[in-house]
């Protein structure tokens, strides 16, 4: 029996959406040529205070286009702090990637777990077309 092109499709895919996150991240949304991941990397000195990141990489040929408005809007919970709420083009780590990185300062009050709710506006592009991404998801930062 020969592998048709849908079978073939379907498994690059799934081993693509199976790959383990980068250390420390969780994977918020991986399908439709999409992952978003997002990690805390707190402060050594004060366990409390850190830096939420958030991750985005296109695949299959799909990248995050670098012109188009990218959105996240952040919705922490009682207790913790975010230095902004909305994150847009130029929070990139690099304005130009088409799988950029972008972070946040926190602080919490105390030590725990605080779900953290993210909306997101991204447009993915391939050298011939491009789609608009939005989704919500929610990432259970840990402080302390």
């Amino acid at each position: 029996m020969k592998p048709t092109l849908f079978t073939i499709g379907a498994l690059i895919a799934w081993s693509w959406a199976c790959q383990p996150a980068t250390a420390g991240m969780t994977v918020l949304k991986s399908d439709d040529n999409f992952k978003a991941q997002a990690g805390a990397e707190p402060n050594d000195k004060n366990p409390l205070e850190g830096k939420l990141v958030i991750r985005l990489e296109g695949s299959g040929g799909w990248k995050v286009s670098p012109e188009a408005p990218l959105v996240i809007d952040l919705s922490p919970p009682e207790g913790l702090s975010l230095a902004k709420t909305k994150l847009k083009n130029t929070d990139k780590d690099d304005p130009k990637s088409g799988a950029p990185s972008l972070a946040v300062s926190y602080t919490a009050k105390a030590k725990g777990r605080y779900p953290v709710k993210l909306k997101f506006d991204v447009v993915l592009c391939t050298e011939k077309m491009c789609q608009k991404k939005r989704f919500e998801s929610e990432f259970p930062l840990d402080a302390g």
